[in-house]
């Protein structure tokens, strides 16, 4: 499945990868992987991770905002 949707991305298809499960089954590994995979083929990779003491919305995307150099409006506001 993993190299299905690299290659789907690789052709150009805008996708999304998301690992969800119960801790310690081994997530991060596999996006670990994923991302090796990914910047092997030439492919820029962008992760976000969820941080569990912070319940804003979208708070999983915070990583990837930032490896694009964008902000959030809220972040924008004084």
């Amino acid at each position: 499945m993993l190299r299905s949707a690299l290659d789907g991305a690789r052709s150009g298809r805008p996708t999304i990868l998301l690992l969800v499960g119960e801790a310690g089954i081994g997530k991060t590994r596999l996006a670990d992987e994923a991302a090796v995979m990914a910047r092997a083929d030439g492919m820029r990779v962008l992760r976000g991770e969820a941080d569990p003491s912070r319940r804003d919305p979208m708070e999983l995307w915070r990583g990837v905002y930032r490896s694009l150099g964008l902000e959030r409006l809220s972040e924008a506001l004084p």
